[in-house]
């Protein structure tokens, strides 16, 4: 992600714009308490307040409003026959913009069974938790971290994941 303080008096305005390969942290998982299936795949949204990354909501955010933002599939991983997976993650904690985000940025695990397409009866995706207590943030995701113990165990959420940002009832 990259940030532009840019006057808007110009009528043109050209701002060049490369990209940077954000750092990554591999992480090392497995699934517990959890029937992964044939053709798992683990995928890894970001999810943080909105108010982070735009100024304009930064009274709407303090006041507790709860705007969000989603970027889906930042990372995916396969789940192995025993429940392991390895996967590559930005490593957001040292990114300039999003180390910055007040109010709980974290990384939403989904466990989704590639085998059915979604919409198909059987389909079905488990939203994951890590197991370790310091590395859970507060929707239940996993918190920024500059790296992971190996083997970090990941298990089904407590509750019923309605959406990425829904409210625990542990």
């Amino acid at each position: 992600m990259k940030e532009f303080d840019i006057a808007l008096s110009a009528s043109s305005v050209v701002v060049p714009y490369g990209c940077d390969k954000t750092k990554s942290v591999t992480l090392l998982g497995r699934l517990q308490q959890v029937d992964w299936g044939i053709q798992a795949a683990i995928s890894v949204d970001y999810i943080g307040p909105l108010g982070g990354f735009f100024s304009v909501c930064k009274d709407i955010c303090r006041t507790g409003a709860g705007v969000f933002m989603s970027i889906a599939e930042i990372a995916t991983a396969e789940v192995g026959a025993d429940g392991t997976f390895k996967i590559e993650l930005p490593d957001f904690g040292a990114d300039a913009i999003t180390s910055r985000v007040k109010g709980g940025a974290e990384l939403q695990f989904l466990l989704r069974d590639r085998a059915l397409a979604p919409g198909y009866p059987n389909y079905r995706t488990i939203g994951l938790e890590p197991e370790l207590e310091g590395f859970l943030g507060p929707r239940l995701g996993l918190k920024f971290a500059a790296s992971y113990p190996s083997d970090l165990i990941f298990v089904p959420h407590k509750y019923n994941l309605k959406s990425p940002v829904a409210s625990p009832t542990r």
